[in-house]
């Protein structure tokens, strides 16, 4: 039995290497901030500089503020900085990291606890990467998540009235965050019903009884869950659900086939970090391969994958309510990759996302497997703890030399900033106003502190302002990735409408502007 202050020290180390190991991407903070990022610190920013204040990020009700609201503390110190929302997103991971430890130790004890949090900590590249992205509250699911299965291993007669409202409140809030909680919630609701029938059967004499108090305890839930979930119940009602949101059916055959190949081809191992059949189509994502990396993977997946088996096996002497939470959590894995395959939201493979979830059952399971192995041999135990480890930094490793994150001698490396050279660009000629794509206009107002505006040309436009300001505008500008169909369609235009032009290449980009004495290049869009 490992003490408390043993396990405690250890999850003090591991949240210092879940941060410790994201410095690379902390270190290019600026160059990597996306625009779905700069949307949702947009919107922040707006409401705390007096704008009205908004329950979901502009057209997007997929998705609420909340980790938005959590990186006021950071924006207080650091400014409105990409910094500030990266350390945002790494936040909610090491809220991930503390509710898999604590999660792990109901079940498993202090050794399966560290096991759990070392797992939690990397995992792989591409976790790395959702978890230093402020966009979408990615790893803030799966900590309230993870956080929801650990209610719930409480004993069934702890369980009362004001329990099951609050932990409905708990599951609104938690799908309000993010829509992928859903996944979540199709394992806790039953789960939490299972409980309450136990709770009510104890102290009832009739079936009667027993059937008001289950409707009573259902009830209660409900309720607190429509007022955590009253955001979107608003939008519903109101009709303003925005056009980014998740598709709630059943995908056609041959996208689920299309699923199928993704699934297996490229999103599985990404999202898990190997790469055995050494895909070269994988290496952005995953690094370079070598042939201990590919060996390493599969070792890691298996104890991923027999961790998931041994939550299947009969556990002697578990207590009941606790192994029902350790099926649900080998259910929530199944359920997951099984709504993966029949949705028809993936598309890429960054679809990977859609499996966060599965990550809670992933590590927990894996955790319960060296806690067994603990008891019989230590030191298999330990092999397994260090592959739950030190097999995804290694992976995360050749990822950051892969993009320059870290260059061959294991040293920080500082990627080019091409956005922040565009907007040097544009301050120079004294552009304010002009147009753009979706990847450039959000995080060029960001970065440029409202500066410069660019509104949307031709693309999905989240916010009008932007794009009547441009409209208005006598000398817009306009910018684009070069070879974005957009630049080629200004290729064509200008010179048909006859009118002067000049034509800059920042990088990868592609800026027009008027020529000294010119018209307004087109018409407002």
């Amino acid at each position: 039995m490992i003490p408390s202050r043993t396990a405690g020290a250890a999850l003090a180390a591991l949240l210092l290497a879940a941060v410790v190991v994201r410095i690379p991407v902390l270190y290019n903070a600026a160059p990597l901030f996306n625009s779905d990022e700069a949307v949702d610190a947009l919107v922040v920013q707006r409401m705390m500089t007096g704008g009205p204040v908004s329950f979901y990020n502009w057209d997007a009700t997929s998705y609420g503020v909340a980790e938005g609201i959590l990186s006021i503390p950071f924006v207080a110190v650091l400014g409105y900085e990409p910094i500030a929302f990266k350390l945002t997103a790494v936040a909610t991971l090491l809220f991930f990291v503390t509710a898999a430890f604590a999660l792990a130790r109901r079940l498993y004890g202090g050794t399966g606890a560290i096991a759990a949090a070392a797992g939690a900590a990397v995992f792989s590249p591409q976790i790395i990467q959702w978890s230093t992205m402020a966009s979408g509250g990615y790893l803030l699911t799966v900590a309230l998540g993870t956080a929801g299965f650990l209610v719930l291993t409480r004993p069934p007669g702890l369980w009362n009235g004001r329990a099951a409202a609050l932990f409905g409140l708990f599951c609104g809030f938690g799908l309000y965050v993010y829509s992928l909680f859903l996944v979540y919630l199709l394992v806790l609701f039953p789960l939490f019903a299972v409980l309450a029938w136990e709770r009510v059967s104890a102290g009832a004499s009739s079936m009667r009884e027993r059937g008001r108090g289950v409707v009573l305890a259902l009830a209660l839930f409900f309720a607190g869950f429509a007022v955590g979930w009253a955001p979107k119940i608003r939008a519903i009602l109101r009709g303003t659900l925005g056009e980014k949101r998740i598709t709630y059916s059943f995908a056609n055959p041959d996208q689920i086939a299309f699923n199928f190949q993704l699934l297996l081809h490229k999103v599985l191992p990404v999202f898990l970090g190997v790469n055995p059949a050494d895909r070269s189509d994988l290496v952005p994502y995953l690094g370079a391969n070598t042939v201990a990396l590919r060996l390493l993977g599969v070792v890691f997946a298996a104890v991923l994958l027999s961790g998931f088996a041994a939550a299947l096996r009969t556990r002697i002497g578990f207590a009941p309510h606790l192994r029902r939470v350790e099926l649900a959590l080998a259910g929530l894995v199944l359920l997951n990759v099984v709504l993966f395959a029949l949705s028809p939201n993936p598309q890429d493979v960054f679809s990977n996302r859609y499996l966060l979830p599965s990550l809670t059952g992933l590590v927990v399971l894996a955790a319960g497997l060296v806690a067994s192995s603990a008891r019989r041999i230590p030191t298999v135990a330990l092999a397994l703890g260090v592959i739950l480890l030190a097999v995804p930094a290694l992976r995360t490793r050749a990822w950051y030399r892969e993009t320059g994150l870290l260059d061959g001698s294991g040293r920080l490396g500082r990627l080019a900033d091409p956005c922040g050279a565009l907007i040097a660009y544009l301050k120079r000629a004294n552009v304010t106003t002009g147009y753009g794509s979706y990847w450039i206009s959000y995080v060029v107002a960001m970065r440029s502190k409202g500066d410069i505006r660019l509104g949307l040309f031709r693309d999905w436009d989240r916010d009008k302002a932007y794009t009547k300001a441009a409209n208005a505008a006598d000398e817009p500008a306009y910018v684009f990735f070069d070879g974005d169909p957009r630049q080629k369609y200004m290729e064509y235009a200008l010179p048909k409408e006859g009118r002067p032009f000049r034509r800059d290449v920042v990088g990868p980009y592609v800026v027009y502007r008027n020529a000294p004495g010119g018209v307004r290049l087109l018409p407002p869009d």
